[in-house]
């Protein structure tokens, strides 16, 4: 949480919203048909447990910083 950068916390992916099924870097998108690199942001929501004493401390929209880690299955 961008509010307590010393504090870590791991989770679960439940879901990636609007994800497309056609990359941006699948396809050029310039007449000189260079492959061009789009920055896109999208919804996810991902379950984190937290403990009792540090629940309080969250509030709605608050932001963070997320690393997943990725694994086929």
């Amino acid at each position: 949480m961008d509010d307590f950068p010393d504090l870590s916390l791991s989770g679960e992916v439940m879901e990636i919203s609007n994800v497309k099924k056609e990359s941006p870097l699948n396809t050029p998108n310039n007449q000189s048909g260079n492959y061009v690199k789009i920055v896109e942001r999208f919804p996810v929501n991902i379950k984190v447990e937290i403990g009792a004493r540090d629940k309080e401390k969250f509030k709605n929209q608050m932001s963070c910083t997320v690393r997943v880690a990725t694994a086929p299955k």
